[in-house]
Formats: structure tokens, sequence, C-alpha cells
């Protein structure tokens, strides 16, 4: 910038000649004088911007008190919204507390099968609940279906999974009929692989609509680690 000062700009005495800085080099001046309002306070109940909605003309001090009014009302909202999240999570974390409660009181795995189970549709209001093993566990347990890795989505979805990391969100049509068979209404589903070293087994939950999301794994990892817990050993042979 030229080292005309801005109080210079602002005269009525300006030479003719002299070039008008441009917008960009007024707010480049301004920026590295930010006592500049300070030192010619007169300026600033002469200065009028655009309403940010109406467009009407308002002083300087008018745009900066609504420019604080929105703040404060954003600042509202997203503190809104962050009570509500956190009332969410508390609620959920004390559904996972019982329910590991549950299981851990439970004297066999069949009861630990149910208990899972219930739980899942009960406590958290999943749609459809299946649970699959990839192995023969060490004697049949009802309510855990075979599936064994005879076919391409089996062992494809297998190596897709890692122990520890649940599976949110839209999967391939091959997965969902596999894991919800004759269940049509399935849109979203959580794969939950089940095992520690290896991977013996999933719980699939499946929800009706858009439920599940890829980023929606926190809660699910300690439920992953509590079900894996209690029915290892069906597959520790």
């Amino acid at each position: 910038m030229s080292q005309i000062g801005l109080n210079e700009m602002v005269s009525d005495e300006l030479p003719v000649a002299r070039a008008i800085p441009s917008a960009d080099a007024v707010a480049e001046y301004l920026k590295h004088h930010p006592d500049f309002f300070y030192k010619y306070p007169e300026l600033v109940e002469s200065l009028y911007v655009p309403h940010p909605k109406s467009g009407k003309s308002i002083s300087l001090l008018e745009r900066q008190i609504w420019q604080l009014r929105v703040k404060n009302q954003q600042m509202q909202t997203d503190l809104g919204e962050f009570l509500t999240n956190a009332k969410a999570n508390v609620e959920i974390a004390q559904k996972v507390q019982d329910f590991a409660l549950d299981l851990m009181q439970t004297m066999t795995v069949e009861e630990a099968v149910d208990i899972i189970l219930y739980s899942m549709k009960h406590y958290f209001s999943v749609d459809h609940v299946m649970m699959h093993s990839f192995e023969m566990p060490m004697h049949q347990v009802s309510g855990i279906s075979q599936l064994g890795v005879s076919s391409a989505w089996t062992e494809a979805m297998k190596m897709a999974l890692a122990p520890g990391k649940p599976h949110c969100g839209l999967v391939e049509a091959d997965w969902r009929k596999g894991l919800f068979p004759k269940i049509e209404t399935v849109e979203s589903v959580c794969i939950i692989p089940l095992g520690t070293k290896k991977i013996w087994g999933i719980l699939a939950l499946g929800s009706n609509d858009q439920r599940f999301e890829p980023h929606d794994t926190y809660f699910l990892k300690f439920i992953c680690q509590f079900v894996t817990a209690k029915l290892e050993i069906l597959f520790s042979q």
C-alpha cells in the first residue's frame, strides 16, 4: 500500500490527481491498524453498511449488534444440540451398562444368547437381530446359526471384517439377504464381529431405515467386547 495514511484518504483536501485506494487496500490498512477507529471515533457513527437481511443502510454499531446477536443465537443452538447429544449418550451408556450386567449374570451360554437377542430388541430397539458363526461351536446353541465359508459372500464378509471393529451402514445385497433371510425390509445393517484374535462369528443388527451409519460405532465396540468375552468359550477349541 502507498504511504498515504487512511486519515488522508478521508480528508476533504485530497488532491484530485491522487489515486483513490482500492477497497482491498483500505481493508488491508485497517487489518494492520486496528486502533484506527479509536483515533477517529466520529467515523464509527458516520459509517453505514447494508443490513445483511433487509439491505437497508444501518450504522456500523447497529451492524455489530446484529452480528453479536447472530453469534449468540448460534451459540444457544450449539449448546442445545450439545446438551441433547449428551443426554442421548448418557441414556445409551446406561443401556449398555444394564446389558452388560444382565449378560454377566447369565449362568450358561444358552442364557447369554437369549439375553443378547432380547436386549438388542428391547434395550436398543433394534428391528432385526441375528447371530451367526463361521465355525462349528463346541455344542449347538439355539439362536446361533452357522454360516460357514461355503459361499463367496460369507468369505468376502469375513475377510472384510476386523476383530473389535463393528461395520455399520449399507451393505451388499448378498450380505443383507444372507444375514437376514426372508426379511425384505432391512435398509441399514450393523455387523458386530465376534472374536479376539480371529473372528468366529457375528452379531448382525438390521434396521428398517437408515439408522446405522458408519460413524456410530463407539458404544457398539463395548457390546462387541462383552458378547465376545461371554461366548468365546464356545469357539476356544
